[in-house]
């Protein structure tokens, strides 16, 4: 085991970087998302089949260090309820991630952003009103759970940044993963 972790230090600290000074990044992501159920939760909500994929969306605000090192916030939303307008049944997942990690330039206009951090998340099931006769049944839960994200960033004209990126939550109800493109400006 020590011979990978020393390993990865030597590939790491090979990697060319670019120093340059401390930059504050914020922007918005949208995308896909994807919340693959648990049996626990779906013996608790018991829906007749309910569809996992959805859309996603993030808030993000994050700080790149002159030595590489970034810390970022994200606020996420995944879920269907907006698409089947309460008519079906629905998930939805939000997030508050706090997550860190190191900024590779890849090149003069590429750069590759893995992190690693917590998501305080909160998950929401809703059985959907259309051929449901009585009170829609509801299932949800919270937690705290490891996260990661994994970025490849496009810096353009005059601070404004493409962002690609695929995110997970290791949640005990069942992993959320979002797949997005963003907009970001770069201070």
């Amino acid at each position: 085991m020590k011979n990978y972790v020393l390993l990865g230090m030597l590939t790491a600290a090979s990697i060319p970087v670019s120093a340059s000074e401390n930059t504050l990044i914020m922007g918005l992501e949208y995308g896909s998302g994807k919340f693959d159920l648990s049996s626990e939760l779906e013996q608790d909500f018991e829906p007749d089949q309910i569809d996992v994929s959805g859309v996603s969306g993030t808030y993000s605000i994050g700080y790149y260090w002159h030595n590489n090192l970034a810390v970022v916030g994200d606020l996420s939303y995944s879920g269907n309820g907006f698409l089947s307008l309460g008519l079906t049944d629905f998930y939805e997942v939000s997030e508050a991630k706090l997550l860190t990690g190191y900024v590779f330039n890849l090149h003069e206009n590429v750069r590759l952003i893995p992190l690693i951090g917590l998501s305080v998340w909160d998950a929401k099931l809703q059985e959907g009103a259309l051929l449901n006769p009585g009170p829609e049944a509801e299932a949800s839960r919270n937690g705290t759970d490891f996260s990661y994200k994994v970025s490849l960033e496009f810096p353009f004209s005059n601070g404004f940044v493409i962002s690609l990126s695929h995110a997970g939550t290791e949640a005990d109800i069942g992993p959320v993963r979002l797949n997005q493109i963003g907009l970001k400006y770069a201070f």
